[in-house]
């Protein structure tokens, strides 16, 4: 089935370019779009990508500046130029090979194109594209590889093989459709999706461009590039369990459309209806305003969160959010929730009568990149606030706070001065933290010092004095920010291993961003919905979309080989335990055994079944879970009883006795559960001296070996 999609293989090029890239993209002229003219009662949700000849230059661009080492094979322009037999940058050669570059290519997923399994509905996505000249469009997959056949034609359906997969074409207005057929289709159920297939190629009703939700999200979206969409209360149509279609029914109720785009104003959009904004404005609005956080947080080096909830309305809002499935007793726990805090000596009345609701954590950036990749353990340095709403009733709910640690928590505090303000030192170990209410906010940090700073800081230094300040103190739900030159030293440093052009090629992409280095993702409720939006600078805005994908594209084969020296390690760990165990076994005497100088009998697999057995991995994480493994007697013998969840499972395999006795001890996973197990092992043999001593010696380091 996946043969099919090659129509998709130069477009999904150029997609991943388009969103790695749009930074660079000038003004896309497009109003309309092959989304736009879809059914609006039958479209689940589909995505769009328009101008392919300018994303495929944006695209190139972004290959030609990646170093080819570190570029997966014939990846290179020349390769894909001469693959293709011309330049998908240039729109002549779009037109050359039969397709409209400015409508580009689109995906939907159409509710009467299903395809039943058992109780659910498998989507069979469409593909839709211009194709001005068929025989040029297929000359261009002829040179992607792809083996075309043309069958009988049905109504306004043609038959089709690609590779010896079955689709269907049809011609929807000006554009071309593909259907690709999941095989073993019954004959009904084949003639049936066939009649759906022409209703789909010959719309009747509204377009989707006529939804009101659709329609403010073009609207906001503007000249995008890059456009998804999902329908929610569609979803009913691939699920036939009442229970989830009456959750599915809910939520669209309340969230009748989704949407993601990419352009001037990239963002991810979650309409709401009238319903759903109150809902949410219970859990994120707040009553009071925001406290001035940006100003306390150092503009160079750092990064930022800020987060909002309404005290006041939380369990309220939150109840209205839960769908029919919830279960009446956890409806029936949430109100009294909030009255666990009675048990430490707190209100929840303490809380809202205290606090805005509004908090914000500093962290320094290098020395957390640091400490959480493996390097210093050393804490970084940070800083907490709460918003505070009345002053008095934030400084007694802070004392009691302390009293409580001192008293419940067997911590000591000391009081300090803050500024003029009563504060206290807590020492948890390596940890200290200072706290302290100064004007309107409850400051935490790791010293007096830290949190003097804080109050005294000026704008100028502060992130106040750049971008990112609204994300902060503005009307948002929630946000992230960071002065992102902390990550791209890191990443220089870090990806050190792939060498000079590595080195140039991160260089290069902090020069394109020409000082600008702010910037971040922030979440706001707005009239319209929640809206997850980039903030900061400009270029850092679209550049977050590049910086993201390479920086990954460089840390992921590196993570890869980190990731399987790790999972290397843990093997030679164990192996080497158990090479201990069978030593020491053999060089004790075992007058039980009935002979001397051997090591411990054969014994099977262990756990017995596969860690991607359910039987042996219930929570689903890949490992094979605690107290599946059996103790035996060859395992009592070499001292071998590992705890905890397993990525491995163990062999061990013996013959012999004396000076002829050798073991094989063996790892077995398949971390992936991709039906290709890694497997190691670790051997040794018995040697008897001239003394009649018994001597066990490791034949070398643990070793991977073929997949078995």
């Amino acid at each position: 089935m996946r043969k099919i999609w090659i129509v998709l293989v130069i477009l999904a090029v150029v997609a991943l370019g388009a969103v790695a890239a749009w930074r660079l993209c000038g003004p896309c002229g497009v109003k309309g779009g092959l989304l736009a003219d879809l059914d609006a009662e039958q479209t689940l949700g589909g995505a769009e990508l328009r101008h392919l000849d300018q994303s495929a230059e944006r695209a190139l661009s972004l290959l030609d500046g990646v170093p080819e080492a570190m570029r997966p094979h014939d990846t290179s322009r020349a390769a894909l130029l001469a693959k293709l037999g011309g330049d998908p940058s240039v729109p002549t050669s779009w037109v050359n090979w039969g397709v409209d570059p400015e409508r580009g290519v689109a995906v939907a997923v159409d509710r009467r194109l299903l395809h039943k399994q058992g109780t659910r509905a498998e989507p069979l996505p469409v593909v839709l594209l211009r194709v001005a000249d068929r025989g040029k469009f297929q000359a261009l997959l002829g040179k992607l590889g792809a083996v075309i056949k043309l069958g009988k034609q049905v109504g306004s359906t043609q038959d089709i093989e690609i590779n010896g997969d079955t689709a269907w074409l049809g011609q929807r207005g000006d554009d071309l459709a593909v259907l690709a057929l999941p095989r073993g289709l019954a004959e009904a159920e084949q003639a049936a999706l066939r009649a759906n297939f022409e209703a789909f190629l010959h719309p009747s009703g509204a377009k989707l461009a006529d939804q009101p939700q659709f329609a403010a999200v073009v609207r906001e979206a503007g000249d995008r590039l890059v456009l998804a969409w999902l329908d929610p209360k569609q979803l009913d149509a691939i699920e036939t369990d009442p229970k989830i279609r009456a959750d599915i029914s809910f939520f669209a109720t309340l969230f009748p459309g989704a949407a993601l785009w990419m352009g001037d104003h990239t963002g991810v959009r979650i309409a709401t209806s009238e319903a759903g904004h109150q809902a949410l404005a219970e859990v994120v609005k707040p009553k009071r305003n925001p406290p001035k956080c940006a100003r306390m947080i150092p503009k160079t080096g750092w990064a930022a969160t800020r987060a909002s909830v309404n005290l006041v309305d939380l369990t309220t809002g939150v109840g209205k959010l839960l769908p029919p499935s919830t279960p009446s007793e956890a409806r029936m726990a949430l109100p009294g929730a909030t009255m666990g805090l009675a048990m430490i000596g707190l209100s929840y009345g303490d809380l809202t009568e205290a606090l805005s609701g509004h908090s914000c954590v500093g962290v320094e950036m290098a020395s957390l990149l640091a400490m959480t990749l493996g390097g210093p353990k050393a804490n970084p340095a940070w800083l907490g606030a709460l918003g505070v709403v009345d002053a008095a009733k934030a400084d007694a709910l802070l004392e009691r706070a302390v009293g409580l640690a001192q008293g419940k928590g067997g911590l000591l505090p000391r009081p300090v001065q803050v500024k003029g303000k009563k504060g206290w030192q807590i020492d948890a170990g390596s940890l200290t933290v200072v706290v302290a209410r100064v004007d309107d906010v409850i400051l935490a940090g790791p010293s007096v010092a830290a949190l003097e700073a804080a109050v005294d800081r000026k704008d100028a230094d502060s992130l106040a004095s750049t971008s990112l300040a609204d994300a902060l103190d503005g009307d948002e739900a929630w946000s992230v920010v960071l002065d992102a030159q902390p990550i791209l030293d890191y990443a220089r440093t870090a990806m050190s291993m792939g060498g000079k052009d590595t080195a140039a090629y991160l260089d290069k992409l902090g020069k394109d961003l020409a000082g600008q280095r702010y910037g971040g993702t922030a979440l706001r409720l707005d009239r319209d919905g929640l809206l997850l939006h980039a903030v900061g600078d400009p270029l850092l805005q679209k550049s977050l979309l590049v910086g993201v994908p390479i920086l990954a594209a460089l840390a992921i084969p590196n993570f890869m080989r980190y990731r399987d020296r790790s999972r290397e390690i843990e093997a030679r760990v164990e192996l080497e335990q158990i090479g201990r165990g069978a030593k020491l076994y053999f060089e004790t005497p075992h007058p039980e055994a009935g002979s001397a100088c051997q090591f411990p009998a054969t014994t099977g697999q262990n756990p017995p079944q596969s860690c991607c057995d359910p039987a042996m991995d219930k929570d689903g994480d890949k490992r094979c879970d605690e107290g599946t493994w059996q103790s035996g007697p060859s395992w009592t013998a070499l001292a071998f009883s590992p705890t905890g969840a397993m990525r491995y499972r163990f062999s061990f395999e013996s013959n012999g006795s004396l000076g002829d006795a050798h073991f094989i001890a063996r790892a077995y996973a398949d971390p992936d559960c991709s039906g290709r197990p890694s497997v190691f092992e670790l051997r040794g043999h018995g040697e008897v001296g001239s003394d009649g001593a018994c001597t066990a010696v490791i034949d070398g380091p643990v070793h991977a070996v073929e997949e078995q």
